[in-house]
């Protein structure tokens, strides 16, 4: 498995502002979900509140396999399609953010820099954007919360794969640090 550490960005001559006040903000409303856990139940995507526009409040059942859960939805945004938006932000876990932030860290900054600040913010949400459409599309009827910026993420990684495919990736393989072509590192990563 490989494990990213750092890139080469000899050639950024300043910071990338937007990747910093991305990272910021999710980090800044993990935080914010800690100490209001309803804000995570009422600001995450559900495809039913998308496709329906309407706000599920309450305890909701759901079959899982033989089991019956409880899905707890807390008022959202108005309208509920703000959900798009607001759920690029949150994440269900310090792993979840940690692996996010991590390759928004090391990859967005090169993204941001050949695509200039404001294309990159339009560039990053269109992305987020286009994953939840697709989560969406698959179970249009799922009362199941969609949160994170991976889909986002996702999108700064194809765009590095393509800008700076051999670019010098800086990770731990094997409890070694190698340098390796991002093309390969990112192919490989999970």
């Amino acid at each position: 498995m490989l494990f990213p550490l750092a890139d080469d960005d000899r050639n950024l001559l300043r910071p990338a502002w937007i990747s910093i006040g991305l990272l910021v903000a999710n980090v800044g409303l993990f935080f914010a979900q800690l100490l209001h856990p309803e804000f995570t139940h009422g600001f995450s995507a559900v495809p039913f509140e998308i496709t329906t526009g309407k706000d599920l409040i309450g305890e909701f059942p759901l079959n899982v396999g033989s089991q019956l859960a409880w899905v707890h939805h807390s008022p959202g945004p108005q309208p509920i399609y703000l959900t798009i938006l607001s759920a690029m932000f949150l994440h269900a876990g310090w792993i979840h953010l940690a692996g996010n932030m991590l390759y928004l860290w090391i990859f967005g900054d090169n993204v941001e820099h050949r695509f200039g600040a404001w294309r990159f913010l339009v560039f990053y949400l269109i992305s987020g954007i286009a994953a939840t459409a697709a989560q969406v599309a698959v179970d249009p009827d799922s009362i199941v919360p969609t949160l994170g910026a991976s889909g986002a993420i996702s999108g700064v990684l194809g765009a590095y794969i393509v800008l700076f495919p051999t670019n010098s990736v800086h990770c731990v393989v094997l409890f070694r640090i190698v340098s390796l072509p991002a093309i390969l590192v990112l192919g490989a990563s999970p």
